[in-house]
């Protein structure tokens, strides 16, 4: 079936559109595969986002924040950087699963400064700063003393200064969307003003693939 014919009028050349199979075939072909260059590039969660509805998810986040602030002191972190999630434990008990954001090049693990990696490994928290550029921080003890002996055989210096921290100050969107951090892990404010309080210096944190 012909589209786009150009038809030749006394005023000069006009085109007339019309739809065909073909042209829509086309378009759903590469609409299909534009999805699944995004589910490779995000991660696993993009389905359950298509799948959900905003009030839905809203309420699961209330649900998770809530579970966390009655948890009391948390007792281990970990990070899993292909599902863009943390989950807080009390003892051997998950108690909350929140969803986060990482470095803008979150695959595999951080080996030298500004590669925008997030690093996967054990560390602890060491430092809780109330005054950071984002909205507080809790420090991890990265680079520890495997990331030095890695960066030391490759020559580079391993950088430092990787936090679980809020939403940048006076940011006015609840989440960024997509990985954005230089390499540290991002929570909604909200989110990282109950875990400040209920996360000690010391906590471990174990960040997976």
């Amino acid at each position: 079936m012909p589209s786009y014919q150009p038809k030749l009028h006394r005023n000069g050349w006009t085109r007339s559109v019309s739809w065909s199979p073909s042209v829509g075939a086309r378009i759903g072909l590469h609409t299909g595969m534009a999805v699944v260059l995004l589910i490779a590039l995000t991660g696993c969660d993009l389905l359950a986002l298509l799948n959900q509805n905003p009030s839905e998810r809203a309420r699961i986040e209330m649900v998770e924040l809530r579970n966390l602030k009655r948890a009391g002191q948390i007792s281990r972190l970990e990070i899993h950087k292909s599902e863009r999630r943390l989950d807080a434990f009390v003892g051997n008990r998950k108690v909350s699963s929140l969803d986060v954001k990482l470095g803008f090049a979150p695959v595999g693990h951080k080996f030298q400064q500004s590669d925008g990696r997030t690093p996967v490994g054990r560390y602890v928290i060491d430092r809780k700063n109330p005054n950071s550029q984002f909205h507080l921080s809790l420090g991890l003890s990265y680079p520890n003393a495997t990331d030095l002996r890695l960066a030391e055989a490759r020559g580079v210096d391993p950088g430092g200064d990787i936090f679980i921290h809020g939403q940048p100050n006076r940011s006015r969107v609840k989440r960024r969307m997509g990985d954005w951090t230089e390499g540290c892990i991002a929570l909604t404010n909200e989110e990282m003003t109950i875990l400040y309080e209920v996360v000690d210096l010391g906590t471990p944190v174990y960040i997976y693939h």
